[in-house]
């Protein structure tokens, strides 16, 4: 969660979903109350540690140490690729595009 759904969380909890929406909405903030039960409802974020360096070197032994992780998303360096692919043969991967 970001802060702010955190924030919307903690406020629906105390008052209701709608009365939320209806503050939100006049503060000028589009906010629907099923909106609101969406952030209620949705489960936490997943926590997982983070590998300390981040080689292509390191990065299938960190893999293999993580099974959970089940999805890889890399830059077009084809070293990760590789390493994504020798770390995690049978999950997930995307690229990562659009970044500017």
């Amino acid at each position: 969660m970001t802060r702010l759904t955190e924030w919307i969380a903690d406020w629906a909890w105390t008052t209701s979903a709608e009365e939320v929406a209806a503050t939100a909405a006049r503060h000028g903030v589009t906010l629907s109350g099923s909106t609101v039960v969406r952030i209620l409802q949705a489960p936490p974020d997943p926590t997982f540690p983070l590998p300390r360096v981040g080689t292509a070197d390191t990065v299938p032994a960190w893999l293999r140490e993580h099974p959970s992780i089940e999805v890889v998303s890399r830059n077009r360096a084809i070293g990760y690729a590789n390493a994504a692919q020798e770390g995690a043969p049978r999950r997930n991967k995307w690229p990562t595009v659009g970044i500017f």
